[in-house]
């Protein structure tokens, strides 16, 4: 099904952009469809300095990407300070850190975004690697895939309008936040000033982290479109008696342009991936000692509701991008089984050649999204994540004081009996 005009009107590619076949994979907003079907998340990712898509060029939107990651860097540099003054292991400073960890991890975000934009363009050949797959755009998933981007979109900023609230919360009626604004306590002569800088900058440090966030689960859910619609055509070409109905070599050609357009996404987001696991995982281990050990926590409601809600960011975001990518694993190597089914019998020696190849290609290296290229998310890291917090949550409930008086309870209340 071709994509109609009006909705996504195309313009005459550059030469420069086209490949060697002749099609044109121009990654331009006005003329990739992807790219167009994306546009409520690029725009809003653009008020944020968080994208950057117009090449080599310092258009305005490039200079503002520089200039937000080097303010957010400069504020996770400033962040350390809170950090100076030495505190007591415990849940005041498991809390400074929590604070740090998700900035650090927001900063990460944007650095890494601002690689794939400013310095490699690897997002513009993400968007090229699309076009080589798709030559005529299918219409009907472009609109599905427009419709998961607006709930991406809207999902993002009422989570960036809750966190400012909450931050403004924080930082004006409590001292729970006051790490956000150190070097500066709240008996500082300009502690009203500060407060207010923050609030502007959290908006840009959060709302880049989201938006490129829910851009790395759209990735991952159209890789996995495209890895299940070949594996539905392919299996639909397997007759019952095993013969093959098509060309071989045309499909492993085809399998592995999708997995090129996999590698210029991970290369775009392999970095994030490594730091949305590492981060979150330590918070959801700090939140965890918190939640469990903090004696105050029983009467303060306020942080009660903090912890929990970082609790669920954290256990959802972390959940969320690792089985998306775990999918895309999955589909990419889906046609092992499949290629058994296919019989030789009265074959070419080509046609055994491909077959062995392909085969090859699905059994060798695994292809997915990777964490620093250190590993391929897969289902078995969401177990691996899974058994360490369950082994760390065993651990810190059986060391905790509620434990602990409990156990020495039941002991001071057994009787001993002496039989003569």
């Amino acid at each position: 099904m071709a994509v109609a005009a009006q909705e996504y009107p195309l313009e005459e590619p550059s030469a420069e952009m086209n490949t060697p076949d002749g099609h044109s994979s121009d990654p331009s907003e006005d003329t990739n469809e992807l790219c167009l079907s994306m546009r409520p998340l690029m725009r809003s990712m653009k008020v944020l300095g968080a994208i950057h898509l117009k090449g080599k060029r310092w258009t305005a939107s490039r200079f503002y990407m520089v200039g937000v990651t080097v303010l957010v860097v400069a504020f996770q540099v400033k962040m350390c300070s809170v950090f100076i003054t030495p505190k007591k292991i415990g849940p005041g400073l498991f809390m400074d850190v929590t604070l740090y960890v998700f900035l650090l991890n927001a900063t990460v975000f944007h650095i890494s975004m601002c690689r794939a934009c400013v310095c490699s363009q690897r997002l513009r050949r993400v968007f090229a690697a699309w076009k080589k797959i798709n030559q005529t755009a299918n219409g009907q998933w472009l609109s599905v895939f427009q419709k998961k981007c607006w709930l991406h979109v809207v999902m993002a900023w009422m989570f960036i309008i809750m966190s400012n609230v909450c931050s403004m919360y924080g930082l004006i009626e409590t001292s729970l936040f006051d790490a956000l604004i150190s070097p500066l306590d709240a008996h500082s002569a300009h502690v009203n000033l500060a407060r207010g800088v923050y609030i502007v900058l959290h908006s840009y440090i959060v709302g880049s982290w989201t938006l490129i966030y829910w851009l790395m689960v759209h990735f991952t859910q159209v890789a996995h479109h495209e890895f299940k619609a070949f594996n539905t055509e392919f299996r639909s070409r397997i007759s019952a008696d095993g013969a093959f109905d098509g060309d071989l070599e045309d499909f492993r050609k085809r399998h592995q342009l999708i997995c090129r357009f996999l590698e210029d996404a991970d290369a775009c987001f392999s970095f994030a991936h490594a730091t949305n696991i590492v981060c979150f995982v330590m918070v959801l281990v700090l939140v965890l000692y918190n939640l469990i050990w903090w004696d105050d926590l029983a009467n303060n409601t306020i942080l009660v509701v903090i912890n929990c809600a970082w609790l669920f960011i954290a256990a959802s975001s972390l959940g969320l991008v690792v089985v998306c990518a775990a999918f895309v694993n999955d589909e990419a190597h889906g046609l092992v089984s499949d290629l058994h089914d296919i019989s030789l019998a009265n074959t070419s020696d080509d046609f055994r050649c491909q077959i062995n190849t392909f085969h090859s290609r699905l059994t060798g290296p695994p292809i997915g999204f990777t964490a620093l290229s250190i590993f391929t998310i897969n289902k078995g890291i969401i177990l691996t994540v899974v058994g360490i917090l369950v082994s760390y949550f065993v651990v810190i409930v059986q060391f905790s004081p509620a434990f602990n008086t409990s156990a020495e309870s039941s002991q001071c209340n057994q009787t001993i009996t002496i039989q003569p």
